[in-house]
């Protein structure tokens, strides 16, 4: 147990799921308030890309040239800390959607956590973990847009994908290429 006491210490754990359990209590249900069920995905996607993009700041230590020193097999914990954040987010998100219901189905906020952490996760291999939050908050300040400025089609579809239904097939195979793409670049890469 002292091994995972350390590891969440040195990863910052305590203050990402503190910053995690602020946005997703302090932003999802700001859109509810509007009425608005375009306003209260929009907010939902944008709660769970701070939240992610929060903890992601943890998916790599202080040191990578250290951590990259130690005799540890790496790939193994990098994968549980992304399954772990993406799993509270999850939770977080359907906690606030049972206590604030405003109608956004499961299965979107499914879609959305695994997409999100995926770019999260490809954020810290490809920016470092200081980074690691702005393609998560980049797709989900595009989404909103894309929300706002009408039905997307076409390239903006692309973009548009966590504020779609849960029915519709590309967003699936869209947030599921974000998910393998970042969390096997961040598992081998780190």
């Amino acid at each position: 147990m002292r091994a995972l006491e350390l590891y969440c210490r040195e990863r910052g754990v305590p203050a990402a799921v503190a910053v995690m359990v602020a946005a997703v209590v302090a932003l999802a249900p700001v859109g509810r308030l509007t009425g608005s069920m375009g306003m209260s995905l929009a907010m939902s996607v944008l709660a769970t890309a701070v939240a992610v993009g929060a903890a992601c700041a943890g998916l790599a230590g202080a040191d990578p040239d250290l951590a990259r020193t130690a005799a540890i097999a790496w790939p193994p914990r990098r994968a549980a800390h992304l399954v772990a954040i993406a799993a509270l987010a999850l939770a977080l998100a359907f906690v606030v959607e049972q206590v604030s219901p405003s109608g956004i189905p499961t299965e979107v906020l499914l879609r959305n956590v695994i997409g999100l952490a995926g770019l999260g996760a490809l954020g810290v291999a490809v920016l470092g973990s200081s980074r690691g939050w702005v393609f998560p908050l980049v797709v989900a300040s595009a989404a909103m847009t894309a929300l706002l400025s009408g039905a997307p089609t076409g390239p903006a579809l692309a973009f548009s994908w966590p504020v779609q239904p849960a029915d519709l097939a590309t967003t699936w195979y869209i947030a599921g290429a974000f998910a393998a793409i970042g969390s096997v670049t961040y598992v081998i890469r780190g």
